[in-house]
């Protein structure tokens, strides 16, 4: 994995120490602030939880019937300005090219006498020491440990001693079987001098009084040949599979980098040619479905941006996909991005031209008809009465509600910025609106939750408000420049 993403174990270890190095610095910023001001939380809840009554009058733009008719010279112009939107961007149609594991896994052949020898050089590894399985209790008091061991002398078990005298199995270890050297020095000798259920102690350590029970004694054992041989083929068809797919990879690379005809690449190599669907740099095919999704997973949008690094007629390196697929692709064909033809889209431009005439048009007459009513000190009552227009009402509106047609979440910035009894218009999808906010409730008691979300949101905003004044002032005092240019090159969207 590291090779391929062309990362040393050394990068990969400072990338993490680094980032637990910035966590571990923000974290200790933020700390600071565990807090917040009730006042200004009961504020803030307050503020979230506004209510709003208002009555509106909707006129749609689809009521305007007598648009004028574009010329053919207002469409171009049209088509020209918003060229953009009839692109049809660079495609790309490539080849993936796979190394064959279960051809290069056949071919492996592993000998017996190859097994005996990693078996005889690994002995050490095939050789099991003596363990021995304890179960005992930790006290510090050493009375209690001798009345445990009394108890057991009796006939009681280990965990019932320890619960009979203590009041509980707090210190109580279960049985775990133990190789010597993993013992405290002091219990070393008498465990692994002792029968089975023998009983150990009180013994004293640097931990307290000890006291134990041999439950059963394992000697020392090697795995025999023919026991480990299973295990050893299988480690050295995994290493040499490792290794014979590594060499495939960098003679694939070779015979890409050099060019070679697809037909002499699979002759000479174990290799599974497939042809992909042709994509854009965003990975949706001609089919305006993802291209790449059912091929590579989690892989495919990676994949996409090596493609589009690459010229026609050009290889990417072998890449190890997460699948632990090694694979290359080849860039078959480009099609450049090119735009429908404007007489294609006439009819789609002059639907347009008039919906956008109707839309404006309408916006006008809406602002005229607030202009007079501010003017005159029309109700929005009598507007609609005036204007045989239907009165709606919202009630109950806050900052965070789910909203329905016709008004909108972008509406709601507007009417919590009005003043009450006061008409103003604004933009909803179906058209433009004249409104009026009718009423305005600040709660004066507040329900836990309520104020529990905005104590959690005010101090979310002050430990970041902390966290960046931090970088900021680092940033001053070492005279820290953020190359802005370079990151819109490198993060930014790219064109079509």
């Amino acid at each position: 994995i590291l090779r391929a993403q062309g990362m040393s174990e050394d990068q990969l270890t400072a990338s993490i120490r680094r980032e637990m190095s910035v966590n571990m610095l923000g974290n200790a910023v933020q700390s600071g602030f565990l807090k917040t001001s009730e006042t200004m939380t009961r504020d803030l809840a307050a503020y979230e939880n506004e209510q709003r009554n208002v009555d509106y009058i909707l006129f749609k733009d689809a009521d305007l019937k007598e648009i004028e008719q574009p010329a053919d010279e207002q469409l171009l112009k049209l088509y020209e300005s918003t060229k953009e939107a009839y692109a049809i961007p660079e495609m790309r149609k490539s080849k993936l090219i796979t190394i064959k594991m279960d051809t290069l896994k056949d071919s492996l052949e592993i000998s017996d006498e190859e097994i005996k020898d990693v078996y005889e050089r690994n002995i050490s590894s095939y050789t099991q020491p003596e363990t021995r399985e304890i179960e005992q209790v930790i006290l510090s008091d050493a009375d209690q440990a001798e009345d445990i061991a009394k108890k057991i002398e009796a006939g009681a078990s280990l965990k019932d001693a320890t619960k009979e005298v203590t009041g509980n199995t707090t210190d109580y270890i279960p049985a775990t079987s133990v190789e010597k050297t993993a013992l405290l020095e002091e219990l070393q000798e008498p465990v692994f001098t002792a029968k089975e259920g023998d009983l150990l102690g009180p013994i004293e350590s640097g931990l307290g009084y000890h006291v134990a029970m041999l439950i059963t004694i394992t000697p020392a054992h090697t795995t025999s040949l023919e026991t480990a041989k299973k295990d050893i083929r299988t480690e050295l068809t995994e290493t040499r599979l490792l290794d014979a797919q590594y060499d495939l990879a960098a003679s694939l690379d070779d015979y890409l980098a050099a060019s070679e005809p697809i037909e002499t690449i699979k002759e000479n190599l174990s290799v599974e040619i497939k042809d992909l669907p042709a994509t854009n740099r965003f990975g949706i095919g001609e089919n305006d479905k993802s291209a790449f999704n059912e091929e590579f997973g989690p892989d495919a949008q990676n994949m996409v941006s090596i493609l589009f690094e690459l010229g026609e007629g050009e290889a990417s390196p072998v890449t190890e996909l997460t699948d632990g697929r090694m694979s290359a692709l080849l860039v078959e064909n480009i099609t450049e991005k090119s735009y429908k033809p404007f007489e294609d889209q006439k009819k789609a431009l002059k639907k347009r031209w008039i919906d956008d005439s109707r839309r404006v048009q309408n916006k006008m007459h809406t602002l005229k008809l607030l202009t007079t009513a501010q003017g005159d000190g029309t109700s929005i009552k009598d507007l609609a009465k005036a204007k045989g227009r239907t009165l709606s009402s919202a009630k109950d509106l806050k900052r965070a509600s789910e909203i329905e047609q016709p008004l909108t979440k972008a509406a709601l910035g507007q009417i919590f910025e009005a003043k009450q009894n006061e008409l103003f218009a604004l933009d909803l999808d179906e058209g433009a609106a004249i409104m009026v906010v009718t009423n305005t409730t600040i709660p004066e008691k507040l329900k836990d939750e309520e104020l529990k979300a905005a104590q959690n949101t005010h101090l979310q905003e002050m430990q970041n408000e902390a966290y960046t004044l931090y970088i900021n002032s680092l940033r001053k005092k070492y005279g820290v420049r953020v190359n802005e240019k370079l990151l819109q090159m490198v993060y930014a969207p790219q064109d079509n």
